[in-house]
């Protein structure tokens, strides 16, 4: 999962106009949401897919008017050009045998006109498609077994799976290769009965769930509340955070040096180190970065200094600059004491004999007692004269390898 999107159902209540539109993709962008899937369309499908792209969010699908895509073919794929999306569906059908008989006959004709330009239609289900009929076979089967494989998804609905008692992780294998959206929706139970919640505030399983479905195929990853306890905005940023956990750890930095580099487009990143609370910071020619595991926080430190690299050390940062190098409190970002007061380029935390090896700039290595702070020795110094040690690893108890220009 590199991408996470929501169903615009989810803010329906803040998508009446251009102005409302444009204001709500912006707070769902500035979450971290990158795709979104329609509801309808309150404005001209051409302003919608506009301002969408405007905001930086990509439709990946959509719930729209299914007699227009049975009967005014052209005029729906004209509809889907201009959103930007190939998926082109309907949030659900009611009804019984005969009724879903008579639907999966339209779809496949409306899959029978689009596919062949490049569109799927797409179904999105509900729990009652789990209700067993005469022959003995749910309305979910009946489904599977008449869709057309090649021109159909299915927009695969977690909570309504669970709902209707079914396994979800089990249809989602079932349904290989026919998900392009799977819609994430979890379920909380209280007194009354199941109800939908934020993810991770129900008891789905996600972990399962989640790689199920990278393992099968499916493309989108669309979060979905259908009702909420307060603002849906704080229901889709509590779903958002829990879900970074899926995303790969190199994207979520990457994500976040990105935000680094917005404050200053002339910034040039020398490294980035992690600590054990996932925050980031990031070494760079005007001082360093603290980025927080949600993204949410970003401070800088020593503004008008060069960093040329950082390392943790427990609940330190080690900091090395052109100026000299610095013992920092992580926990407030403020400097200590002064370890070294000349250029220095690179830095290794040995954790066996609790050392700290510096490479100067042109003074060879320099070895610190990391439990007094105080310098033990220099090495190599004169055979490194004037050349700058911009790499340090300890390979054992005899090896050292150093990085020089």
């Amino acid at each position: 999962m590199k991408k996470i999107g929501v169903q615009l159902y989810t803010i329906r209540d803040f998508m009446g106009d251009e102005e409302s539109i444009r204001t709500s993709f912006k707070k769902l962008k500035a979450m971290g949401y990158d795709q979104a899937q329609t509801a309808g369309c309150a404005i001209p499908y051409e302003t919608f897919g506009r301002i969408a792209q405007e905001e930086g969010l990509e439709i990946v699908g959509t719930h729209d008017d299914f007699g227009m895509m049975l009967n005014e073919p052209e005029r729906a794929m004209a509809a889907h050009r201009a959103l930007g999306t190939t998926n082109m569906g309907v949030g659900g059908v009611w009804g019984g045998f005969d009724d879903y008989t008579r639907f999966i006959e339209q779809a496949n004709q409306v899959a029978a006109n689009v596919h062949p330009q490049g569109f799927k239609f797409t179904y999105h289900n509900h729990s009652h498609e789990f209700i067993r009929q005469p022959n003995g076979k749910t309305l979910m089967e009946i489904l599977v077994e008449g869709l057309d494989p090649e021109g159909t998804s299915f927009v695969l609905d977690t909570f309504w799976v669970q709902h209707g008692g079914a396994d979800v992780r089990h249809w989602i294998e079932k349904l290989a290769g026919r998900i392009d959206i799977l819609h994430l929706k979890d379920m909380g139970r209280n007194e009354k009965g199941p109800f939908i919640t934020e993810i991770g505030h129900g008891n789905l399983w996600w972990d399962g769930i989640i790689k199920t479905a990278e393992e099968t195929g499916v493309q989108y990853f669309v979060v979905e509340q259908d009702e909420w306890p307060g603002d849906p905005f704080e229901s889709l940023k509590y779903s958002r955070e829990y879900l970074d956990r899926f995303i790969p750890i190199a994207l979520q930095f990457t994500k976040r040096i990105n935000e680094i580099k917005k404050h200053d487009s002339g910034l040039i990143l020398q490294n980035v180190v992690v600590d054990k609370e996932n925050n980031l910071w990031a070494a760079t020619s005007k001082g360093i970065f603290f980025v927080s595991i949600d993204g949410e926080t970003i401070k800088r430190h020593f503004e008008k200094l060069n960093v040329n690299c950082s390392v943790i050390a427990g609940q330190h940062l080690i900091t090395c600059t052109t100026s000299g190098v610095w013992l920092i409190d992580r926990n407030t970002g403020k400097p200590i004491r002064t370890l070294y007061n000349r250029n220095t380029e690179s830095a290794f935390v040995d954790t066996q004999y609790h050392r700290l090896w510096l490479g100067t700039f042109n003074q060879g290595t320099v070895i610190i007692d990391m439990k007094t702070w105080k310098k033990i020795e220099t090495r190599m110094e004169s055979l490194l004269p004037h050349t700058p040690v911009r790499a340090i690893e300890i390979l054992n108890d005899t090896t050292i390898m150093l990085g020089i220009d």
